[in-house]
């Protein structure tokens, strides 16, 4: 195990993580169909989003894996969009797993999701998938991350980071810290473009290449630091006009909802590419397996 300065070992943190989201999770006034679509309905309209613009590249999937599934969130968007899609997924957090889990159920929906390192994974499918984690590895092992990641692959990958080169992105890490908000997330530094690279580079051809979650669902960020996101607010706003007045009208100064969701992915899939790669909260990459 490693241990950071305080002496708290990582698996100690991450479990407490996990425990302090579930304990959220549990105490939400929500029917469990309904729970984790209202608790975060922006992070399910940028999934939407990004797996509205993929739609037409993925062609006859039939299996799929998250990597550091987490609570499994881009799998279930997945689900919404391929009902018949067989989903799978894997974390090495037991606590992750037991939580992903729990939501499975609450909201019917059947995974497989076990404990597991990437790196065991001995199992193929036709789409492999990671969001917000490669960029917590070191230089020499993301090489290694995504040659895995070309092994278990039938025919695409899905690979999302953070866009910490997003003006949105540093306005929020920002107010976080302003707000005693610690930001929890440690990122190498790594941008699209080293990811794009290291794709390129080892067997894969480049689909598509675009940013997702244009949102929030903290109203607090956009209402308290409005000076700090004059453009973003602008920009999103006009675009919700165009398809919710009722919406725009409210926004920033809104708590989005489960029934926003449609609204907010088709507003974000409106923008330009070039607004959604500055602006969103994070990027990703299709690309399809060449095989040898």
């Amino acid at each position: 195990l490693s241990f950071d300065e305080g002496g708290a070992s990582k698996m100690d943190k991450e479990k407490a993580f996990w425990e302090e989201q579930l304990r959220v999770y549990n105490s939400l006034p929500y029917n469990n169909l309904e729970k984790y679509y209202n608790w975060q309905p922006a992070r399910f309209a940028g999934n939407k989003a990004a797996i509205l613009l993929m739609k037409k590249y993925l062609k006859n999937i039939k299996t799929s894996c998250e990597i550091g599934a987490g609570s499994c969130a881009f799998s279930f968007s997945l689900h919404n969009e391929f009902s018949d899609l067989s989903l799978n997924a894997v974390d090495i957090s037991k606590s992750a797993v037991e939580y992903g889990n729990l939501i499975a159920d609450d909201m019917n929906i059947k995974i497989n999701y076990r404990q597991q390192n990437l790196f065991e994974i001995k199992t193929k499918y036709d789409l492999v998938l990671s969001l917000g984690v490669i960029e917590h590895y070191k230089e020499e092992e993301r090489l290694k991350f995504i040659r895995k990641c070309y092994e278990i692959s039938n025919k695409y990958i899905i690979i999302a980071i953070p866009n910490q080169e997003s003006i949105f992105f540093k306005n929020y890490v920002a107010w976080s810290k302003r707000k005693s908000k610690k930001y929890e997330e440690k990122h190498e530094k790594f941008n699209i473009n080293d990811l794009l690279y290291l794709i390129e580079n080892n067997g894969f051809k480049i689909l598509i290449n675009d940013g997702f979650q244009v949102f929030l669902s903290e109203s607090k960020f956009l209402s308290e630091e409005t000076k700090q996101n004059e453009k973003i607010i602008s920009i999103l706003k006009k675009g919700l006009y165009e398809n919710n007045r009722e919406l725009a009208m409210k926004f920033p100064y809104i708590d989005f909802k489960k029934e926003n969701i449609d609204s907010m992915a088709i507003t974000e899939n409106k923008l330009t590419r070039k607004d959604r790669i500055q602006l969103s909260f994070m990027s990703f990459i299709l690309a399809e397996k060449i095989p040898k």
